[in-house]
This record gives C-alpha cells, sequence and structure tokens, in this order.
C-alpha cells in the first residue's frame, strides 16, 4: 500500500474518532481504499505493458526486413569468432597438456627411466626446460614438444604425448633426439641400436 492511501486512512480515522463513529467506517474505507488502488494498478500495468507490446511489434513489422539481417549478421559474428578462436583454444589446450602437473609428471618419469639419478646433482640429466614454443599437433597424432636438457640447447629431445591406448590415458615417449642428446642417451644405455635422424 503506498504512503499516500495510508495517510488519507490516518486522517479519515482520526475524523471518525472525534464523532465516535470509528470501527465501522474505518473497515468500510480501508476496504474501498485497498480495492481502488487495486484497481488502478491492475488496469495501470495492463495498459502499460499492452501498449508496449504493441509498439513493439509495429517495430518489428515496419522494420521485419532489417530485424532478420540484424539477427543472422549478430548469428554469422558468433560463428566467425568461434572459428577464428579455435586455433588458440587448441593451443592453450595443448599448453596444459604439455605443462600442466600430469604432463611434467610423465615427462620427469621419462627422464628417470633414462637416468635413475636424473634432476640431481649427481646425475647426468639435471634439469629440463620445456620449449614452449614447440608445443604442437603432431600430424600422425598426439601433441609434440621439445626440451631442452641441462640449460643445454644442443641436448635437445622431442617428445610426444598421446592418449592412443584404449583407457585413454596419457602417455609420452621420445620422438626425436639432437645429436647430443642421443650421444648422451646412447651413454646412459637407453638407446642401443637406433640412430637419430638429424
Amino acid at each position: 500500500m503506498s504512503l499516500c492511501i495510508f495517510r488519507k486512512i490516518i486522517r479519515k480515522a482520526n475524523s471518525w474518532y472525534m464523532n465516535k463513529v470509528f470501527p465501522l467506517k474505518l473497515i468500510k474505507c480501508i476496504k474501498n481504499l485497498v480495492l481502488i488502488q487495486a484497481n488502478k494498478m491492475r488496469f495501470g500495468w495492463k495498459t502499460i505493458g499492452e501498449g508496449a507490446l504493441n509498439r513493439f511489434k509495429a517495430v518489428i513489422k515496419r522494420h521485419r526486413v532489417g530485424f532478420i539481417a540484424g539477427i543472422i549478421v549478430i548469428i554469422l559474428l558468433g560463428v566467425g569468432v568461434m572459428v577464428a578462436t579455435q586455433p588458440m583454444r587448441d593451443q592453450a589446450y595443448m599448453n596444459e597438456i604439455v605443462t600442466g602437473p600430469q604432463g611434467r609428471e610423465l615427462i620427469e618419469a621419462r627422464l628417470h627411466r633414462a637416468d635413475k639419478k636424473a634432476l640431481t646433482p649427481s646425475g647426468r640429466i639435471k634439469s629440463y626446460e620445456i620449449k614452449t614454443d614447440t608445443i604442437r599437433h603432431n600430424p600422425m597424432g598426439g601433441i609434440s614438444a621439445d626440451i631442452i636438457l641441462n640449460n643445454n640447447s644442443d641436448l635437445r629431445i622431442t617428445l610426444n604425448f598421446n592418449r592412443d591406448n584404449s583407457a585413454r590415458t596419457l602417455r609420452v615417449y621420445e620422438f626425436d633426439f639432437s645429436d647430443q642428446a642421443y650421444s648422451l642417451y646412447k651413454e646412459l644405455g637407453v638407446i642401443k641400436d637406433i640412430k637419430s635422424d638429424e
């Protein structure tokens, strides 16, 4: 109930109280005022709602072609943005796989397989660095990325991350070696008769 109605009721109640006809007239007055206000609100909102709807329909009728063209343009822009950003989303996904916790864990497991003391001061492989600018989709399947060992760019290994097994678990294996990395792995006894592609 609005403040205006409340004030009217208070004024009427004061006048009736002075004239000793308070209870019945007050109840009738409140009932009438509430009904009048409810009708005003109902018809007022109905009128506003119908008017706005009619205006909207008229605008759509007048500008039907422009309206349809606008919707088509919005849809085409949405599709264009999705297509244009797809390579960036793919690259971000590949970066997350390789540089994420699971990818790093798999890389370190491969390095420990080659050198039992890897990533320690007494190991031959003391450190590694993932070259994020080399993360790419492998045409043969999976994701390829280069790692550099011991901060030496000549000790490069290309790794392939793949989910080619039935369990869809992520696996990693060495895909390619630089000459020095090949020699290091041969000294560690990991490579026996495989030749480097370089």
